[in-house]
């Protein structure tokens, strides 16, 4: 049987596809989201704040310090979260959250849950900010 060299058109198929790898890492990162880039919408942080207000502070506290459950905010939270997108940490929130039970809240109040601990966490907000959906929950990295 005779083998065939990969040759000049494998070659070039080979590095056309190393090409299209490397350009999508490279848009994936520029899409990404941190507090220096991205200002979150002061109406869903409020939103937020009232919600987490009545089914998060028993556990986490009103300035989400910590009580009977971890800290939201500051290092503690960081040395979980920090670094990973915010998809990984609404996963969580809305598969074990609230505790009595998980996945009940609408998916309206988690992102504004989410909008709140960002901003606890040093994004900043404005009338003109970008709300927290869906489809930016990937793009966005927790810091």
């Amino acid at each position: 049987m005779k083998k065939h060299p990969i040759g000049t058109t494998g070659a070039a198929i080979a590095a056309l596809g190393l090409a299209l790898l490397a350009g999508a890492a490279a848009q994936a990162q520029d899409e990404a989201q941190t507090s220096e880039t991205l200002t979150l919408s002061v109406e869903q942080v409020t939103a937020g704040r009232q919600v987490a207000g009545q089914a998060c502070s028993e556990c986490h506290g009103v300035t989400l310090r910590g009580a009977l459950g971890p800290a939201l905010r500051d290092e503690s939270f960081l040395r979980t979260w920090g670094g990973r997108s915010l998809s990984a940490l609404h996963d969580f929130t809305v598969g074990a959250m609230p505790p009595a039970g998980p996945g009940t809240l609408p998916e309206e109040d988690y992102l504004a849950i989410m909008a709140f601990i960002l901003s606890n966490n040093g994004f900043e907000a404005s009338e003109e900010g970008t709300p927290i959906t869906a489809d930016n929950l990937g793009d966005i990295i927790v810091e």
